[in-house]
């Protein structure tokens, strides 16, 4: 059979319109698996990735793990999957973490991970990733020797027109805050018991005596040249000299008491940190309210405060409910030191105006400081947002502990 030229043409013509099929099939499939691949990837990617949760756990520094001061970060790294439900892997992750300064230590001990703050100045950020085969979880978090809450700023009426309000209450006036931070927690035994350790590991405090602990003459010399002395008060305080040479903490999770004004701010000082002012302490209780007390019900005590009515002594800080700030034990359990001076007629003096971050009176003796919150032995009316108590500066009090305050 003769084939012509014009029918080889055709043939050719069939082939390459074939092979271009087939080419062009090719690519298809390719680009088709390609994409699949890549949405696979994707999907991977998307549907499972770690998450890092961090929290405290104040209760975690247990069978005598008592590092530094004691309060151990617990973080849980979870992989989460839409084909599974949310899996613990902490035990199986490995840390990037290096920071030599901070003498940070993690473990695992039962799918569980601690890392335990320092004891150093101040407060600083940090990042740790946790890898898993082809995951990785990074977070940052912060680095403080107490746990603390953020309080935003705000401008509140401070003081009470109650009818159970005492004339040092009145009249209510205008104060503008900025935000800042507040321990959620009272100072508890076991976080001033390592300040006690830092103060005699660097010779500031003296031997202890029958009255307590001092501060050597010359040695602490604080804002208004005054020395800080009597910074605990052994016969009305947990801490005893004992505990100190046997390195025993009792009743660890309880708030410090028998502190006098000098102990509890040379504590704040050495922290980077300083006691809360009178108007602090009062906007962080009331909570963005002008209650005297939680929800404006007294009856409420009982929920969120250790008094009268359901305690003889003081009680393991935050098992009482917390406030709108995540603050614990801010109404009873134990009075905390405020920063202020104390002046009867302090409050007349702010009326008519916006105060700014007021820090109290200045022309007044600085011995006697505010207190605040009323206390396990405290009555219902001495456990107001608004009740105001004075104590000379350097006396310890048997129900007088206090909180730590630093700015944004």
């Amino acid at each position: 059979m003769v084939i012509t030229p014009k029918q080889k043409r055709k043939a050719a013509l069939s082939h390459a319109m074939i092979s271009f099929r087939l080419v062009a099939m090719t690519l298809v499939l390719t680009f088709v698996f390609v994409v699949s691949c890549e949405n696979e990837k994707s999907l991977l990617q998307s549907g499972r990735k770690a998450e890092m949760e961090i929290k405290f756990g104040r209760n975690l520094a247990k069978d005598g793990k008592l590092v530094r001061n004691g309060i151990p970060v617990e973080i849980k790294v979870l992989l989460h999957s839409p084909e599974f439900n949310t899996q613990d892997v902490t035990g199986r992750v490995a840390w990037d973490f290096e920071d030599p300064k901070l003498d940070t230590t993690f473990f695992d001990s039962s799918m569980q991970a601690y890392a335990y703050l320092y004891k150093g100045l101040g407060s600083s950020r940090r990042e740790t990733v946790a890898r898993l085969e082809n995951y990785a979880a990074t977070i940052e978090f912060e680095i403080s020797p107490i746990e603390m809450a953020k309080v935003p700023g705000d401008t509140f009426m401070m003081g009470s027109d109650y009818v159970s309000a005492d004339d040092d209450e009145r009249p209510i006036h205008p104060v503008a805050l900025s935000s800042f931070f507040m321990s959620k927690y009272e100072i508890t035994n076991i976080e001033y018991f390592y300040f006690l350790k830092a103060m005699r590991a660097q010779d500031s405090i003296g031997p202890p005596t029958t009255t307590g602990f001092y501060a050597n003459s010359g040695k602490i010399i604080v804002d208004d040249q005054r020395l800080g002395v009597l910074c605990l008060e052994t016969s009305k305080s947990k801490i005893k000299n004992e505990n100190l040479q046997h390195n025993r903490v009792d009743f660890p999770d309880h708030p410090v008491t028998g502190v006098t004004w000098w102990g509890a701010y040379l504590f704040a000082r050495h922290y980077g940190l300083r006691l809360p002012s009178e108007a602090q302490w009062e906007y962080a209780c009331k909570g963005k309210t002008q209650h005297n007390y939680p929800e404006n019900d007294s009856q409420k005590l009982l929920t969120h405060a250790w008094y009268i009515a359901n305690s003889t002594m003081p009680q393991e800080v935050g098992l009482q409910a917390w406030n709108t700030f995540k603050l614990h034990d801010m109404y009873g359990n134990v009075y905390e030191w405020c920063y202020d001076r104390y002046k009867f007629d302090y409050y007349a003096s702010q009326s008519g105006f916006v105060a700014i971050n007021p820090t109290g009176p200045t022309d007044v003796s600085p011995f006697f400081r505010i207190f605040r919150g009323g206390a396990y032995d405290s009555k219902i009316t001495e456990c107001r947002s608004t009740d105001r108590g004075s104590g000379k500066d350097v006396e310890a009090y048997p129900n007088i502990g206090f909180r730590v305050v630093r700015p944004q």
